[in-house]
């Protein structure tokens, strides 16, 4: 009898453990849960509120821009990896999560920046447009030197245009600047000029066929 009540005493004391253990995990799994959301949500967040800043008030076209951003990402991943309180099995599952985060924002602020280049670009281009039919309207006799400066400013564009790119602008500005001396010659009424300027701007009769 006095055994049995040992053994039993012994197999409680074993079940009470093993019940503690139990209890112990489930309320680690809890901890993990949680600190692992707000963790997430904090770096999320961050992540969201920073892009929309430099949005706003930087300049995501600039290339140090980008870089600082995609610094700055990393660094704040390394503090909330280093600050999280879960488990070591739930760090390392964090890891793998904020870096899908980090780069979903990397990717995110790359579009952006492409497309703000484009917008500026193409802002540029329209600003070219009109300054060349202007002055050729104003003065058709500029048409040679106002072609061999629309090629100096696609060249200053180098890098920011596709090749296909570059070929629709060059025809779209060639054209629209030689329509402006057109209109400037018919203006004048000096239509016998107009020969002797189509002959003395290579590439502009090419643009009448």
């Amino acid at each position: 009898p006095v055994r049995s009540g040992l053994e039993e005493l012994g197999q409680g004391i074993a079940n009470l453990e093993e019940g503690l253990r139990a209890a112990a995990g489930r309320i680690q799994n809890r901890q993990d849960a949680v600190e692992y959301a707000k963790a997430v949500a904090a770096y999320n967040e961050d992540s969201s509120n920073e892009l929309r800043r430099i949005q706003t008030e930087g300049d995501l076209a600039d290339v140090d821009t980008g870089r600082q951003y995609v610094a700055g990402r990393g660094e704040i991943m390394g503090r909330v990896i280093a600050g999280f309180k879960g488990s070591e099995d739930a760090r390392a599952r964090l890891q793998g999560r904020l870096e899908g985060i980090r780069s979903h924002y990397v990717d995110q602020a790359a579009g952006l920046a492409v497309e703000t280049g484009k917008k500026r670009i193409a802002g540029m281009l329209e600003a070219q447009r009109n300054a060349f039919a202007g002055q050729a309207r104003q003065s058709p006799q500029s048409l040679p030197r106002l072609f061999k400066e629309i090629e100096t400013g696609l060249g200053d564009l180098a890098g920011g245009l596709e090749p296909h790119e570059e070929q629709v602008n060059r025809r779209v500005l060639q054209s629209e600047t030689l329509m402006g001396a057109f209109e400037g010659i018919l203006d004048r009424g000096a239509v016998a000029g107009a020969e002797r300027i189509l002959l003395d701007t290579p590439g502009a009769d090419s643009l009448l066929t």
